[in-house]
């Protein structure tokens, strides 16, 4: 049976890998696209075009099995979406995964009967986690394509980054390349220009995760790098690299005398306000305040030049405690020059985008215990109902949500669940909303235990401004959910005999 706007008119899609969870949606008649990360590049994870879901029809009875898609290896990107790709005459679609085995996909997101995809590309063999002794499992097996793609829908083309074992092993930490591909998004094929090899000095293919999502702004592909386990030697990377030609354009290194600084974000891409200038947090590593920025929040120029930084007055201790200031990325509050984020600590920092201020706290708008540990995720929403929400659901706490009034969020939550997450990394959250009313916050938790190197059983829990419904059977680690208008489905994934299953719920009409 074909999927239409009679028979479904709503369908929430969903994708559960190893690491983030993200939920994205489309609608055949609603010409509604998920195109990054989060769904903006402020970071908001919200969709305000949402007319169909609301929390009066968002329930355990309204919500079933659909279908089931096979991929090849485990997700560690958010799924992005098309609507209205031309395929083979027609128009169509298409929800675009990728996997670690260096897999991307492209399949039918309305035809229940389309089990295999439209189209399907490999890039070759990836590295994994044996391809280096670094130390720990941050991730489990292969190390393809860890970063989410970004889109450019008018160019009609999907930028990818993939780590492949590539040319000869020379000595340690060699035979590797990372490679910047631009595919066609009706086909998958490499463009003209792609791909092309990134290259930057001090940066190590096999070193470098890539793991923030790629971000397309201001003409070009901003691509973002962190670590695996923390293992020297490497650097957090930011680099540019132009859309239609893909030749790079800059790179900044975080740390280009000292070393480390990595560019995590739990996997949030870089932040671009409307003046193009681009915001990064960071991680552990060198300090110096003048080229070394270690645990600091960054504004950089279009062309990645620094331009203002803050760093709290305890990084000292951040960096010896393993406390990355940047797990949540910067989220940009839209109409506004202030800028959120925080780290591993539970602190939240209300900044000033006018003036970073250096170092020290007091140059911060704000900062306070927003949760009792790691803060992963972070959701913002004006709502007609309550005034500018700040939603946060921390790492063993409750989730919570702060009002904004003014440049400064009130320290006491407005609202926050009775009950507690049981562990790491706490849930990963987005908002669907019909402009300011009809808000539904979805958050992707745990079950039970942690995420630690592992995919651990866990729930969906879609709320009304924190007033709490019906859990979702999934399995995850690092997810965050991404709601498009018109289009319920949600697919999760598991591990069977080294397939995994994508499986899809949709809303019954």
């Amino acid at each position: 049976m074909r999927l239409s706007g009679n028979t479904l008119k709503h369908v929430l899609v969903a994708f559960l890998p190893c690491l983030p969870l993200f939920v994205v949606s489309v609608c055949a008649h609603s010409q509604v696209d998920v195109l990054t990360q989060h769904n903006d590049n402020s970071r908001t994870g919200v969709n305000l075009r949402e007319t169909i879901l609301t929390p009066a029809n968002v329930n355990q009875n309204q919500f079933g099995m659909l279908f089931k898609r096979v991929v090849d290896d485990q997700i560690y990107t958010q799924p992005l979406v098309v609507t209205g790709v031309q395929v083979d005459g027609g128009m169509r679609d298409l929800v675009y995964v990728t996997t670690v085995n260096n897999s991307v996909y492209a399949f039918d997101a309305n035809d229940v009967e389309a089990s295999l995809p439209v189209w399907h590309v490999n890039f070759g063999t990836p590295a994994n986690l044996h391809s280096e002794n670094f130390g720990c499992l941050d991730i489990n097996g292969q190390m393809g394509i860890i970063g989410t793609p970004v889109i450019d829908k008018e160019r009609g083309v999907l930028y990818v980054v993939a780590l492949t074992r590539a040319g000869a092993i020379n000595g340690p930490r060699t035979g590797f390349t990372q490679r910047l591909h631009a595919l066609d998004l009706a086909t998958g094929a490499d463009m003209p220009e792609s791909p092309v090899t990134i290259s930057a000095p001090d940066f190590n293919a096999l070193m470098q995760n890539q793991r923030p999502a790629l971000m397309l702004a201001n003409g070009m592909v901003y691509i973002g790098y962190a670590s695996h386990c923390d293992k020297d030697p490497y650097h957090g990377f930011l680099m540019t690299y132009d859309a239609k030609t893909l030749a790079q354009v800059s790179v900044f290194n975080t740390s280009p005398t000292g070393s480390e600084a990595s560019i995590w974000q739990s996997g949030q891409g870089p932040a671009a306000d409307q003046d193009g200038n681009v915001y990064v947090a960071t991680g552990n590593g060198s300090w110096d305040g003048v080229k070394n920025f270690s645990e600091s929040f960054l504004k950089l120029t279009p062309g990645l030049k620094l331009v203002d930084w803050f760093t709290p007055t305890n990084h000292l201790t951040l960096d010896k405690e393993d406390a990355d200031l940047n797990s949540s990325g910067p989220t940009l509050i839209p109409g506004t020059h202030l800028v959120l984020g925080g780290g591993k600590e539970g602190v939240l920092y209300t900044l000033d985008t006018r003036n970073f201020g250096h170092f020290g706290d007091e140059h911060a708008l704000q900062h306070f215990q927003a949760t009792v540990s790691h803060l992963h995720s972070l959701v913002y929403w004006q709502s007609a109902h309550t005034g500018n929400l700040l939603y946060v659901w921390g790492q063993r706490d409750k989730a919570k949500v702060y009002k904004l009034e003014g440049e400064k969020l009130g320290e006491t939550p407005l609202m926050m669940r009775d009950v507690p997450n049981e562990g790491h990394p706490g849930a990963m959250l987005s908002l669907s909303a019909n402009g300011n009313k009809d808000g539904i916050l979805w958050a992707a938790i745990h079950a039970t235990g942690d995420s630690w190197h592992e995919s651990r059983p866990g729930f969906c829990t879609p709320t009304m401004e924190m007033t709490y419904a019906t859990n979702y059977g999934t399995r995850y680690s690092f997810r965050r959910a991404t709601i498009v208008e018109n289009t319920p489905r949600w697919l999760r994934l598991q591990s069977r005999t080294g397939w995994f299953i994508l499986q899809v719920l949709a809303r019954k009409m």
